[in-house]
């Protein structure tokens, strides 16, 4: 059966029907790990980590102060000055939330980590060594797109932007010299090409695949040769040869097209090829790149595609960051191709998912097929999602369908599902590296029981990751016992990463206001700690 026709099968059927076995809150789960266990979730810090953890989370649920967390910190620089702020957030937010300013600095929290089981997914969340004042200002046009830490300005500064996220590479891969964890590295894709043009890549995805759709006429989840040369004659007034366009798509030989085969052979890069012979200038014809985009596109390439030959050099994995819903085709896109690329023999490229997403269910499975027939590892995050409220703003400004699931439980049926369908597979014995990166101790608890009910061992390529400084109950049980447990480690200089955590905290005040449960294993543990006896 052609694999584009059993996914369209599975993309009418959720990966995880409400009620289901799957669903989290279907039954209560088992595990043999104690997650409860205040002792050794704490067993690290030290009482004044453990009383400043406690004040730290308090803040974090007074959404009030969260909203206004950035402004107060300007105002604090700009009447208390450098010095007392900085020793300030030193000791209170930076020093909970970051692991330094420098690899230097990092250390002792590394060794603490590693002395749990635990291992640093490495985020240089810094722009010190870059000169703002060195580039023009943004245009009327680029300034209507935001990014959560970046902003573009120009290539120079894109450039300088590849060798800060080298820089964290090479971090990673020092900090795991002889030791039994994987060296990780978080790269945003944002930060290296302007954001307009990944928005422009993304539109133009959208529509090769929109073109695709109306090709299969028939609806079969494939595109036949007699349906390729009428849709063809349709659509375009020649100036290629039709038939050795469909020979080049049709890589198995089966007279037919599936989307998987359609999207490999018809690139952003010669979308204009195509495009030139249009009838009728259409979105497929607007959503083409202009030579200087397509320049642009080459250069953006050339900065991940170094990251990614630095990372496969020193064997640490580059997890690519999921982004706003109207860039995230273009970061698939690019994820795919270091994957085809980089993923040959080893897991090395990890693209991340945000089941939030309505879509998130189809491109996984497609992605995970598309793995598949490349004979390359598929190695991804998943993640529930922090972009919720910026997305459905957005959609209704835009006047677009929200791409956001309409709940909270239908997005934790698709997180639960998604890893379930992946264990599967992995056990299956399909190449599959999975990172469950979630808060949610029930998501954590589902991925041990199906893992240990399908056989694979903690030394599976399943990881587990936690920010640092949250969620300490459940990543050090989980290196305790063995499992691959990681923190997400940001670092950089003061005044540069603590804008980064205040939008971090912004847009994750929900995740950020539910931490009852460890704020009760804090309390116990300040109080355990306190006791003569």
């Amino acid at each position: 059966m052609r694999v584009n026709a059993v996914l369209k099968k599975f993309a009418r059927t959720p990966l995880v029907p409400r009620g289901s076995a799957f669903a989290f809150h279907a039954r209560p789960l088992s595990t043999k790990i104690d997650f409860n266990d205040a002792k050794t979730s704490f067993q690290s810090k030290s009482y004044f980590e453990l009383v400043r953890a406690y004040a730290v989370f308090q803040s974090c649920r007074l959404r009030f102060l969260v909203v206004r967390a950035e402004g107060l910190i300007k105002l604090s620089y700009k009447v208390f000055g450098e010095t007392f702020t900085d020793f300030v957030m030193r000791k209170t937010f930076f020093g909970h939330f970051c692991a330094g300013e420098n690899t230097d600095d990092m250390g002792p929290t590394i060794k603490r980590l590693k002395d749990a089981g635990i291992g640093p997914i490495l985020d240089y969340a810094s722009e010190a060594d870059i000169d703002e004042s060195a580039v023009p200002p943004l245009t009327r046009e680029e300034s209507l797109i935001k990014t959560r830490v970046y902003d573009y300005r120009d290539e120079d500064l894109c450039d300088k932007r590849a060798q800060v996220f080298a820089s964290c590479i090479r971090s990673a891969d020092i900090l795991n010299k002889g030791k039994d964890k994987d060296g990780f590295a978080a790269v945003k894709v944002t930060a290296l090409c302007n954001p307009i043009l990944l928005e422009r890549v993304s539109i133009a995805i959208t529509e090769i695949r929109n073109l695709f759709l109306k090709f299969d006429v028939d609806g079969t989840g494939v595109v036949s040769k007699d349906e390729f040369k009428r849709q063809y004659e349709k659509y375009f007034t020649g100036g290629l040869d039709v038939d050795q366009v469909f020979q080049a798509m049709d890589n198995d030989f089966d007279e037919t097209v599936d989307y998987i085969e359609w999207s490999n052979t018809l690139t952003i890069e010669d979308l204009h090829k195509m495009t030139s012979s249009c009838r009728t200038k259409g979105p497929l014809a607007n959503a083409t790149l202009t030579e200087e985009e397509r320049e642009l596109l080459v250069n953006m390439r050339a900065r991940i595609n170094k990251l990614a030959d630095l990372a496969s050099e020193l064997n640490v994995k580059m997890m690519i960051d999921a982004e706003h819903s109207y860039f995230q085709p273009a970061i698939d896109n690019i994820a795919t191709y270091l994957m085809k690329k980089y993923n040959g023999e080893r897991a090395t490229i990890f693209s991340t998912y945000q089941m939030y997403m309505v879509d998130s269910h189809s491109r996984l499975l497609d992605d995970i097929a598309r793995a598949k027939q490349g004979n390359y590892h598929f190695a991804c995050k998943l993640v529930r999602g922090a972009y919720m409220e910026l997305e459905r703003a957005r959609a209704i400004e835009k006047q677009y369908p929200s791409p956001i699931h309409v709940d909270k439980q239908t997005t934790h049926d698709n997180y639960n599902g998604a890893l379930t369908y992946m264990i599967n597979k992995m056990a299956d014995g399909e190449n599959i590296s999975l990172m469950i990166a979630s808060h949610n101790q029930q998501s954590i608890e589902l991925t041990l029981e199906r893992a240990a009910e399908r056989g694979l061992p903690p030394s599976a390529n399943i990881y587990f990751g936690q920010l640092l400084g949250m969620a300490d109950h459940l990543t050090y049980s989980l290196g305790g016992a063995g499992y691959r447990a990681y923190k997400y480690v940001p670092y950089g200089k003061i005044q540069e990463v603590m804008p980064y955590l205040v939008r971090r905290a912004q847009e994750n005040s929900d995740m950020l206001g539910g931490v009852a449960v460890e704020l009760r294993m804090l309390r116990n543990e300040i109080i355990r700690r306190s006791l003569p006896f």
